[in-house]
């Protein structure tokens, strides 16, 4: 409790969507997240931010290659100071610093492919919200020595959440190689023809 014991410690609920008066409090203090068009999310890693040097830059292009840099938007890594995206076309979200599961609280992400590399944000709607879509997870595909990719214990994680989504629908992808993705992207309508 931090040495104050006049404070009653309390756990947010683990979802909010019940509780409006909690909602109205949580968009109080991060402010409301425009809408926005664009089908696919690509969630950006903190790589650059750590000095970890990747292709993930490269791994969007192949992307935007194939469904159109107008289809895609950029949720920001907070920890990532450089806005890379911008100056290269792609839209990226307004008010980065807002977390990605408050967001989620008011955004209908059932039409949404959410993409990103190892991040368990493209999970979030379907563990704090029991929402349905779609998310690609590109880890096989990157290359570079990312420390914590390499852990054991985040790889059982991983494995474990997405074994436990794709239970019942597969609604997380995996792909292997660049081909595999494509046909991923070609299976889940977001392929420009």
């Amino acid at each position: 409790s931090g040495g104050v014991s006049s404070l009653e410690l309390k756990a947010l609920p683990y979802s909010v969507i019940d509780n409006e008066d909690l909602r109205h409090l949580l968009r109080k203090v991060y402010g409301n997240i425009p809408s926005f068009e664009q089908k696919v999310v690509y969630f950006e890693g903190t790589f650059m931010g750590d000095g970890i040097l990747t292709n993930e830059m490269q791994i969007i292009s192949f992307i935007a290659d194939k469904i159109g840099k107008e289809n895609i938007i950029i949720k920001r890594h907070p920890r990532n100071t450089i806005d890379r995206f911008s100056p290269m076309g792609y839209a990226v979200m307004e008010n980065s610093s807002v977390p990605w599961e408050i967001m989620l609280m008011d955004m209908d992400v059932s039409q949404k492919l959410l993409i990103s590399v190892a991040s368990f944000t493209c999970l979030s709607p379907m563990e704090m919200y029991s929402k349905k879509t779609n998310a690609i997870l590109l880890e096989p595909l990157l290359l570079g020595r990312v420390y914590f990719l390499q852990s054991k214990g985040y790889k059982k994680f991983f494995n474990s959440a997405i074994a436990h989504f794709n239970e019942q629908e597969q609604m997380i992808w995996r792909p292997e190689n660049y081909e595999e993705l494509e046909n991923v992207l070609e299976y889940l309508d977001v392929v420009k023809y």
